[in-house]
């Protein structure tokens, strides 16, 4: 499912494949008299090949002496214990034991084709399953987030000593997932399976979308699959938009200038950040 795509942030990063491509994706810029917010929407999977720190966006960012993210991924061993506290049944029950015999049958020889031992997850909760699923997929495809849009901006943030801000904690964001119902991660899992043989197809559109700031587009792409899922797509999208705008509107009252950089589903589509800003009386005005 396309959602996960903002928490795949485990991927090994892979040599450029082909000649630069220079992108040109959408920015915009919400302010007052003495506070400058842009709003900047990111691919968390790139090719290194592609080359969109520059132009305006290279200057918005230079500007800023505050980047604001979702999370700040903490180092590998930290991480890599918040998820599994999270991603293995406390109860020690099987994911066998969760699914239907024809959804786990699905699942082992999903898993089978990119060489995954099933024992690796045999105790997983099933969003963890849908999780792995598709990061195996995507590294497959030779995708890295080593070069996605969010650890090239912390890189060259901690470089430049900027303030990085970050949104969520990082144990938050995969609570999200872990304290959806059972069903709904079961669900979840389902729609994984049923869209990962197309997942490079898709990414290629999105990763298009977003490099010609084809916001329409790369909204309905991430998030069209949300739609039949209207408690997922509360959770993952609607109520995270709007506790960013809150934020984004208190922040105003700070003088400064920020480069507010989250997953580009959240700046396009219904109940999007910019949406609710303008709701709320701001000018978002786009630049690029």
């Amino acid at each position: 499912m396309r959602i996960l795509i903002p928490l795949l942030l485990a991927l090994s990063p892979l040599p450029a494949s082909a000649a630069q491509i220079h992108d040109r994706p959408a920015l915009w810029k919400v302010s007052d008299a003495d506070t400058t917010i842009w709003l900047f929407g990111t691919i968390h999977l790139l090719k290194p090949e592609h080359v969109w720190l520059e132009g305006k966006v290279a200057k918005a960012f230079a500007s800023a002496q505050e980047l604001t993210i979702e999370t700040r991924i903490p180092d590998a061993a930290t991480a890599q214990e918040v998820i599994l506290r999270h991603a293995i049944d406390p109860a020690g029950k099987t994911l066998a034991s969760k699914l239907p015999a024809e959804l786990q049958t699905r699942l082992l020889a999903k898993l089978a084709t990119f060489g995954m031992p099933p024992e690796l997850i045999k105790n997983a909760e099933p969003w963890y399953a849908s999780m792995m699923v598709q990061i195996l997929a995507y590294q497959k495809l030779g995708m890295s987030a080593d070069g996605g849009v969010d650890v090239t901006l912390m890189a060259r943030a901690e470089q430049a000593h900027q303030k990085i801000v970050p949104l969520e904690g990082f144990e938050e964001q995969i609570g999200f997932f872990d304290a959806m119902p059972e069903p709904l991660q079961i669900a979840l899992l389902k729609a994984t399976l049923d869209e990962v043989d197309g997942s490079a197809v898709v990414l290629d559109k999105m990763v298009k979308a977003w490099s010609k700031g084809d916001v329409g587009a790369l909204a309905k792409l991430i998030n069209e699959d949300l739609e039949q899922f209207a408690e997922l797509r509360a959770i993952l999208l609607d109520q995270r938009n709007a506790h960013w705008a809150d934020w984004i509107a208190k922040r105003l009252d700070t003088p400064g200038t920020v480069f507010l950089a989250v997953g580009a589903g959240h700046l396009g589509g219904k109940n999007n950040v910019r949406a609710l800003l303008e709701a709320k009386g701001f000018k978002v005005e786009r630049v690029q």
